[in-house]
């Protein structure tokens, strides 16, 4: 299966057209899940597909939810099978820490997305040169590299606790960041550096978090996000230039 899988992802890097029947068939070649207790009362079923394939000449560190799920090179993908569901849906921020090289010392910038996964919907994600923002402003110039694809599976992590918000939050800046909780100091970020927020509701109304994030002098950014009574939010902020003036990065 593995075999066919790499095989077919040799053609990544061809037109978009070509790219979307890769994905389509991709998903097709997914091994399917099932439970031996439920085989064993004639019932099989396949679980909910999550997979992101990485479409650029890049080395990117994958981080979802807080949990460092290793790299993804150039045409590689992850995937996983979502058996049961704890919840109506699970809001999972997956950022992507680009670097030029193998040895990740030639840092591009970053990419992140929320996907949504549920027991009626797959979560999928193709990261491409656009996705990425860079820590000047600058657009990243499009580019092919050759590559021998391979596929790997991962654990999603999970959210237990249905009120209850995730907030991750990716460096993408030149200089060091501060992240504040209600006006507590909770983490200090270098260039590339993830962070992650969390908090749950136990009982009562809900609450807000006040996020702030400081970079520098005169740079300081403020957001306001809810704890909700059985809803599990996600939130993902790539800080980069633009949330501070863009004449200030050049």
């Amino acid at each position: 299966m593995e075999k066919e899988l790499t095989a077919l992802l040799l053609f990544v890097f061809f037109p978009a057209s070509v790219m979307a029947q890769w994905k389509d068939t991709i998903k097709s070649f997914l091994p399917q899940v099932s439970s031996p207790a439920a085989e064993g009362a004639g019932v099989t079923y396949q679980g909910t597909p999550f997979q992101v394939a990485n479409s650029t000449s890049f080395y990117c560190r994958l981080i979802i939810s807080n949990k460092d799920v290793g790299v993804i090179r150039p045409g590689d993908l992850v995937f996983d099978q979502r058996r049961w569901h704890n919840q109506w849906y699970q809001y999972i921020p997956v950022a992507a820490i680009c670097y030029r090289d193998a040895a990740m010392t030639d840092y591009v910038g970053s990419a992140g997305r929320i996907l949504t996964l549920n027991e009626y919907s797959p979560a999928e994600w193709t990261i491409r040169t656009s996705d990425i923002r860079t820590p000047d402003g600058r657009p990243v110039p499009a580019s092919t590299a050759a590559a021998t694809p391979t596929s790997r599976r991962i654990k999603l992590p999970r959210e237990w606790w249905a009120s209850s918000v995730g907030i991750q939050i990716i460096n993408n800046t030149t200089e060091d960041i501060t992240i504040l909780v209600n006006g507590k100091p909770v983490a200090a970020l270098g260039t590339g550096g993830v962070d992650y927020v969390r908090a749950e509701l136990v009982g009562g109304y809900s609450r807000p978090l006040i996020i702030t994030i400081t970079a520098g002098a005169g740079c300081t950014y403020t957001e306001q996000v809810w704890v909700q009574r059985n809803y599990p939010l996600s939130r993902q902020i790539v800080f980069g230039p633009e949330y501070c003036g863009w004449n200030r990065w050049r």
